[in-house]
């Protein structure tokens, strides 16, 4: 919106300046800013509500409130292209944090205990770099962009209130994070050649991604009801260390292993944020009975679905 020109007033400075005037498209009211310096500097008169919207100004930093000026560009809040590389050598700080402690240990057991240098030491510095990296750029993506879209969808489904699209979406979601676990691939992988092959991969991957998604489905499934975690955690439970007595031995390492595997990165914060916001949305009460424990049942989930595999297939040769 255009301000309308009023009249002209000192400017505080020795000059004069227009007394400007604009009507808020949110709340109705009129409000003055006055004077408009030949400085460049606003006191203002009156506060809007959303104040970048009011006058059509850019919005200025000032000591006293919101300022603004005409026509001038829009100044970056903090430091500009400072703030900006400031931010950045943060996250990548954060980073190096996770890692550093893991990359301590064994140079420690390597060049201490062991006493032995690294033969292709420049690979693995490039190596543990890239990881850092990775890791940094992952985890921001998944605060800013997965985590939430989780909390987006579980509100939405909490809005519908049919327990059929819960299932279906928590069979969804569990069946498509499994399948992007890295971990999971790596494990994957080993298995088969670990094997020679009797257990391929794709096998084993589909096995554990239909125990996250029956895992989740029954989760969220809970949360909908209105129940708490406990009367399912203890039958699923005591079903597992059942069915360690009947599965070939070489399963059982294999199913937990799997469960640990599959609760990575990727499924662990969209479980979460499905399970906070489905209880949020419900208003279950206390968030920490009814809005946690999803993870729980997607890593409960591949233990059953691995363990029945192993009874099914019997000792792989």
């Amino acid at each position: 919106m255009k301000p309308k020109i009023s009249t002209l007033d000192s400017d505080g400075y020795g000059g004069f300046a227009p007394r400007m005037r604009a009507r808020c498209p949110r709340s109705r009211k009129v409000f003055v800013n006055c004077p408009v310096s030949l400085r460049g500097r606003v006191e203002p008169w009156g506060a809007c509500p959303r104040p970048r919207k009011v006058f059509g100004f850019p919005r200025l930093a000032s000591d006293t409130g919101p300022a603004f000026d005409h026509g001038s560009p829009r100044r970056p809040d903090g430091l500009g292209v400072m703030g900006a590389v400031v931010e950045l050598l943060k996250i990548l700080g954060e980073g190096l944090r996770s890692v550093a402690p893991v990359i301590g240990i064994l140079l420690v057991f390597q060049l201490i205990i062991f006493r032995e240098l690294f033969q292709n030491w420049r690979e693995i510095s490039i190596g543990l770099g890239l990881t850092a990296l990775g890791l940094v750029i992952f985890m921001k993506g998944l605060d800013i962009g997965l985590t939430p879209l989780g909390e987006q969808a579980a509100a939405a489904l909490a809005q519908r209130g049919s327990l059929i699209l819960v299932i279906l979406f928590g069979l969804t979601l569990g069946y498509g994070a499994t399948l992007a676990e890295p971990a999971l691939q790596v494990l994957a992988d080993r298995v088969e050649n670990a094997t020679a092959g009797a257990l391929g991969r794709t096998l084993f991957i589909q096995t554990v991604a239909v125990g996250v998604s029956l895992g989740i489905a029954v989760g969220a499934s809970r949360i909908v009801l209105g129940i708490e975690t406990t009367p399912f955690i203890i039958p699923a439970l005591a079903l597992a260390l059942t069915l360690t007595f009947f599965a070939p031995e070489r399963y059982t390492g294999l199913a937990f292993d799997a469960a640990l595997a599959t609760t990575g990165p990727v499924t662990v914060p969209l479980a979460i944020a499905l399970g906070a916001g489905l209880a949020t949305a419900l208003d279950r009460g206390d968030i920490l009975i009814y809005g946690f424990g999803l993870v729980a049942f997607a890593a409960l989930g591949p233990v059953l679905c691995v363990l029945l595999l192993g009874i099914i297939l019997g000792e792989p040769s």
